[in-house]
């Protein structure tokens, strides 16, 4: 039976001690679940990838015809939404492998020849739990087939429907959710990556946990108290029945026709309230302390306006795009420029392209200012040449400078 990850069951089965919260080991299929029915999970774990290409890149150093052509193939293999989701899958489960279809006139388990490329075909996407590296393989060396030490030549993938295949790392665009120690416990990621789960578990467990007592305590803090002649009814013969009776009655009577009808002489409803205070705080710590685990504000994460002292959210925003920029830098960029190699490759076959460009691939910044910032540093800029053009008429007219030092100066010269 698949557990809930924030189930206290989970405790019985050893996967969190009651100590600290740790995980010990989670298993792929109750990952996959929390990312199907857990909405904030899902956020964090696809809110980086989503940023990372939602203002696309751009290729310098290219004429219009060769960049249009290789984003025309882009859009024909879903590159960008294959790399979406790979970036995704690999926080979730650690690591992605995206196998090249590649026409080449050899197999997948051969490696690949750039000079034979006649055709892209499609990008599939396998995750850490489909493929497995042949580890075997990762400690020879071919000088004739360099690669980076370490690391293996082929990956077996095994289909969920059955059958499988074996592929050559050439042909591959590899995925790692970060890097592990070598002397870590967890030697499955030791290729891959950690999950991303298991850097934020606790702190989603207790924030979830704050929004489940926050409503049971609402619903335990107005409680009805039911004041009549309970002594002498208990003393009398069947008094803990009659009482329960019309209890049930007075609780029939106000779910049915929303008031409650007592004697006016023995009996009397009233609601006592308890304190709820400290509540909010609970949720903001807990909140605050899921940011900062997860690395994304809350303002991206919970789609909440920014309060306290730093009301705009900016240092917030730019410590989140930072992130952004290196998850951009260090996992999207080589992946994207190995794919953009194959796709020049067919088109120089082709003769599409007529010679090998050189490709500058530069990402869109993810921080534009608005058109109020912009008007602000145009009025300022306006302004400053203002002072300038004063300050240099002054001048001329005391004889310290000469009309064409000025000119000089308001040129930039």
């Amino acid at each position: 039976m698949v557990l809930n990850l924030f189930n206290e069951r989970a405790f019985a089965q050893g996967l969190f001690p009651e100590d600290d919260g740790r995980i010990v080991f989670v298993e792929d299929m109750e990952l996959a679940i929390e990312y199907e029915t857990n909405g904030l999970f899902a956020r964090i774990i696809d809110a980086p990838a989503e940023e990372a290409v939602k203002h696309g890149f751009e290729l310098g150093g290219l004429d219009e015809d060769v960049s249009g052509y290789i984003f025309s193939k882009l859009d024909e293999i879903d590159g960008v939404k294959k790399m979406t989701d790979a970036m995704s899958r690999s926080r979730l489960f650690g690591g992605v492998i995206v196998v090249m279809m590649v026409d080449d006139g050899k197999g997948l388990e051969e490696p690949l020849e750039m000079r034979n490329v006649h055709r892209i075909v499609d990008l599939r996407v396998y995750d850490r739990t489909e493929a497995v590296p042949d580890y075997s393989s990762a400690l020879d060396y071919h000088s004739d087939k360099p690669r980076r030490a370490g690391t293996p030549e082929f990956y077996d993938v095994h289909l969920a429907f059955g059958g499988g295949f074996r592929v050559h790392e050439s042909r591959c665009l590899i995925f790692t959710n970060g890097k592990l120690a070598s002397q870590s416990i967890y030697q499955q990621y030791l290729h891959w990556g950690l999950p991303e789960y298991y850097r934020i578990a606790k702190p989603l467990r207790d924030l979830m946990k704050a929004h489940d007592m926050t409503t049971k305590m609402l619903e335990k803090s107005v409680q009805p108290v039911y004041k009549g002649n309970l002594r002498g009814t208990l003393s009398a013969a069947e008094g803990e029945q009659r009482i329960s009776r019309r209890l049930s009655v007075i609780n029939r009577l106000m779910g049915r026709f929303r008031y409650i009808g007592i004697d006016k002489e023995t009996e009397d409803i009233t609601f006592a309230q308890s304190n709820v205070a400290g509540v909010q705080e609970a949720i903001t710590a807990a909140a605050n302390l899921l940011s900062a685990a997860s690395g994304i504000p809350q303002t991206i994460l919970f789609g909440r306006s920014p309060v306290g002292m730093n009301a705009t959210g900016e240092a917030d925003l730019e410590n989140w795009y930072s992130l952004v920029e290196r998850k951009q830098m260090l996992c999207l960029k080589p992946n994207i420029l190995k794919l953009l190699d194959v796709i020049v490759e067919e088109g120089l076959f082709s003769r599409k392209i007529r010679e090998r460009p050189e490709i500058k691939l530069e990402f869109v910044p993810l921080w534009s200012m608005s058109e109020r910032e912009q008007a602000e540093i145009d009025c300022l800029k306006a302004q400053t040449d203002d002072i300038k053009a004063k300050t240099a008429e002054l001048y001329c007219k005391i004889g310290a400078l000469e009309p064409e030092e000025v000119r000089e100066g308001l040129e930039g010269r």
